[in-house]
């Protein structure tokens, strides 16, 4: 094995992580005889080979050696195997090499074709697989099937068979899906429904039945997360109806589970689908197995309008809550309350404040409370009762914009309970109030420019918005939340912000490969910034630690702000301006700036002329 292997130039190959001249020492460890050594080389190669499903240049190199270990390597031969079918799969690879790591895997096809006779049944599981992705004529594929006797390597040829050569497929897998080992229903089932054909009378029972005892069918095969939500989601209506009533009878806690997971798969896809699948939960919302009483109203959680048919149901869950406020994770009673928050159904706020009076303060995903003009009464009427909930209630509120505008007067009349939290409402709803000041300004100090440029607004002294940029300069604050541009009126008042701004843009970057996501978005910035250029910018080097006269103190602050929009932790470099695709305003100020990613050693500023 390994013939040619030093006949490669591996340093001039690239791979996840840069050169890929550690591939040969990895690829001679992965055919080692000590398992543990065999293993660690195996994981090193997919993650460098195969990181994330992205191919590379030396993956192409790679993949004879690859098929070598797959025929002859002393142990975990079907790893092998299962690595070049993922390789040549578009469902599993993708990137500018997958063509050419393809084809190199269907040169292969001869010696993986050989694997279907392999005494090893994992082996020829794999096999399958891996001839049904590199394009090997489906002949190899028939002349196995009548005598393959594994169920796991049928259940892997049934799937090859429809993938080669569906119409001839068709009756076999019929048969195999009604009357074939579980594993094999299951991914003849699946097949069936991949190659265009309807399932067989008799299927869905078959299928349910298999899911019973925990049939499936092997990793590489799932198309998406997992194969049910697969059926569920491309099947006709009838048949993903028939199939997850069916799952949702089911004796088996599990499969009630998992016909609850795909029916929220199918009403996330289609918009058409909440009111036909929806209804089917009804004998779940008592479900005595809490796995399965979760996951139903996880489904109602997500189900939008159509969720409101079990208002009551959920309700009724959503006053337990104060009983389990305290536990960790997300509760049955924390996901009603939940699904209330989204149908604009106001019976959440008195559980919610009980709760929060029993010591329980609950966090829900920010914007999350629906507005209707019931949801605002009944807050509205708590906090005139109890302007202590303003604690509780405030942040339900901050998006909700002028419908909010009813809740000022008793937001401010409760400011003594609630001061900090009222104080980041009323900045949300942009209400300026002079009570908020001292928050908003406590705020600033930890890198909050939104609430500094509220203090300024209402004060008129910078000082608040020089300790907020000092914060996220320095990397130690939230991450920007406004617009660089924001901090153009201050003027000659950011000269202060100087020194942490150029530190930041200018000296020696943190060396990172060209081929890391960090540079290819910085590559992606520096296009799009030298696309908005206009005239009267020229470039010119500068010595680490200073810029030319001609740049402005507001473009060097806003470039630096630009940079830091993604929390980094070192220099420019280190974390590039990818962010310059989603923030125009922010390109055009490094426009005027800019470090240039590729010189690791000084930076290119581009300069304003005048």
């Amino acid at each position: 094995m390994l013939n040619g292997l030093d006949e490669i130039v591996w340093k001039d190959l690239s791979h996840a992580y840069g050169s890929a001249q550690d591939t040969p020492d990895l690829l001679r460890r992965a055919a080692s005889e000590d398992g543990a050594t065999a293993a660690k080389a195996i994981s090193d190669l997919h993650g460098s080979l195969f990181h994330q499903g992205t191919v590379y240049p030396a993956t192409v190199a790679a993949v004879p050696f690859l098929a070598e270990f797959a025929a002859h390597a002393p142990r975990r031969r079907h790893e092998f195997a299962l690595m070049l079918g993922m390789l040549a799969d578009d469902h599993h690879a993708y990137g500018d090499e997958f063509a050419d790591v393809r084809s190199a895997v269907a040169a292969q096809s001869g010696l993986l074709a050989g694997l279907l006779d392999d005494p090893e049944p994992s082996v020829r599981a794999a096999a399958a697989y891996a001839t049904a992705t590199a394009g090997v004529t489906p002949d190899v594929l028939w002349r196995r099937w009548p005598v393959e006797n594994d169920p796991a390597v049928r259940a892997s040829l049934a799937l090859a068979l429809a993938e080669t050569s569906p119409a001839a497929a068709r009756q076999p897998l019929e048969e195999s899906a009604v009357r074939g080992e579980p594993r094999v229903r299951v991914a003849s089932a699946v097949a069936l429904l991949r190659a265009g054909f309807d399932w067989p009378a008799g299927t869905v029972p078959a299928l349910v039945s298999a899911i019973d005892i925990g049939a499936s069918i092997a990793h590489p095969w799932v198309r998406g997360p997992e194969w049910p939500v697969e059926v569920a989601v491309s099947a006709s209506t009838p048949l993903a109806r028939a199939l997850i009533e069916h799952m949702l009878r089911s004796d088996a806690a599990r499969t009630r589970t998992a016909g609850l997971w795909a029916l929220s798969a199918r009403c996330d896809a289609l918009r058409s689908a909440p009111p036909i699948f929806v209804p089917l939960i009804t004998p779940l919302l008592d479900d005595p197995d809490p796995a399965v009483h979760e996951a139903a109203m996880n489904v109602l959680r997500r189900a939008g309008a159509a969720a409101a048919q079990f208002a009551n149901a959920v309700a009724a869950v959503a006053a337990r809550f104060p009983e389990t406020a305290g536990n960790r994770g997300f509760t049955v009673e924390y996901r009603a309350v939940e699904t209330l928050h989204r149908l604009g159904d106001p019976r959440w706020v008195s559980p919610v404040c009980e709760a929060a009076t029993r010591g329980h303060q609950p966090r829900f995903s920010s914007g999350a409370v629906r507005f209707t003009p019931a949801v605002l009464n009944a807050i509205q009427a708590r906090l005139k009762t109890d302007p202590a909930t303003a604690e509780t209630l405030a942040g339900s509120v901050s998006h909700w914009g002028a419908n909010a505008e009813p809740l000022l007067p008793d937001l401010l009349a409760a400011f003594d309970h609630a001061g900090p939290r009222i104080a980041e409402t009323l900045l949300a709803l942009g209400h300026d109030d002079p009570r908020a000041v001292r928050h908003w300004e406590a705020n600033a100090r930890t890198g909050d420019l939104r609430a500094a440029l509220a203090v300024l607004r209402l004060t008129g002294n910078p000082q608040a918005v020089l300790d907020a940029l000092h914060t996220i300069l320095a990397g130690d604050g939230r991450s920007p939340s406004t617009h660089p541009s924001d901090i153009d009126r201050l003027g000659d008042a950011l000269k202060p912000m100087l020194p942490v701004a150029t530190a930041l843009l200018t000296g020696t970057a943190d060396p990172v490969h060209p081929r890391s996501r960090p540079c290819q978005s910085a590559d992606r910035g520096h296009r799009m910034v030298h696309r908005r250029r206009r005239g009267g910018v020229t470039p010119g080097r500068v010595a680490p630690g200073g810029f030319g006269t001609e740049v402005l103190a507001r473009d060097v602050v806003a470039a630096a702000v630009a940079i830091r929009e993604r929390r980094p932790t070192g220099r420019f470099l280190r974390y590039p301006p990818g962010c310059l695709q989603e923030r125009p305003g922010a390109g055009r100020r490094v426009d005027r700036v800019h470090a240039a990613h590729r010189d690791l050693n000084s930076v290119q500023v581009l300069v304003a002329d005048g």
